[in-house]
């Protein structure tokens, strides 16, 4: 499998939830506040591309090594 496939895997949410170590109100309510990535429809179901809930650890972990430092 090539990046550009692997980074456009889906995911949903219970996996999601068990990637970042949040329930599923909490992740809603961080899209809510627009800090979390937005779902894909599909149909009835939503979905998240995998690449940007892995931008969005990423982050996370910047700000909290940038975070202890002040």
């Amino acid at each position: 499998m090539n990046d550009t496939t692997e980074s456009l895997r889906f995911m949903r949410l219970p996996e999601v939830c068990h990637k970042v170590a949040l329930s599923r109100t909490v992740v809603y309510a961080l899209i809510k506040e627009g800090r979390f990535p937005q779902p894909i429809k599909m149909g009835y179901a939503s979905r998240w591309i995998e690449s940007e809930v892995h931008g969005w650890i990423a982050e996370r972990i910047e700000y909290s090594r940038a975070t202890k430092g002040t």
